[in-house]
């Protein structure tokens, strides 16, 4: 849930990340950039646009939610650790 708990991301069986409207539960926006499964997700807890996911492909994404390309194709975290162990 976003600090302003207006959001909830939702993670799973897919490899893209959604942000969705807490109340309506409409997607809003759709993170793309894991290479697997997402099972993590957490808000920075000053920021209502900055979140990050944890994958089952190794990696944690940084999002920044203004910054997010409509391409489709597009990898669009700010930041991406890998070789979490």
């Amino acid at each position: 849930l976003s600090p302003n708990q207006k959001m909830i991301t939702v993670a799973g069986d897919e490899d893209d990340i959604l942000i969705c409207d807490f109340e309506t539960g409409k997607a809003i926006q759709k993170l793309k950039g894991h290479l697997d499964f997402s099972f993590a997700s957490a808000w920075q807890p000053n920021s209502d646009h900055i979140v990050a996911t944890g994958s089952q492909d190794g990696t944690i994404r940084i999002w920044d939610l203004r910054m997010v390309h409509a391409e489709p194709d597009t990898q669009n975290s700010i930041c991406c650790v890998s070789g979490i162990i």
